[in-house]
């Protein structure tokens, strides 16, 4: 079975799978970390319909967390 893939379909399935790891990440960080209710829910709606919503979300909430764990 695995004879017959491609190296095209073969990175299209890794591509795939590691956009669905990070996703499955940043849901998660966004259910652990979110402090406010109602910023979580509008997070988690971004990340799961926005096409690059988990991207949207990496990159606008790693800035704010890392300059405020540093004292």
């Amino acid at each position: 079975m695995l004879g017959s893939i491609g190296s095209f379909e073969l990175l299209f399935l890794l591509i795939i799978g590691g956009y669905l790891v990070f996703l499955i990440r940043m849901l998660l960080d966004c259910v652990n970390n979110e402090p406010e209710e109602g910023s979580k829910i509008g997070w988690l709606l971004i990340i799961l319909f926005a096409p690059l919503g988990a991207f949207i979300y990496w990159f606008a909430r790693k800035q704010p967390r890392t300059q405020s764990s540093h004292p």
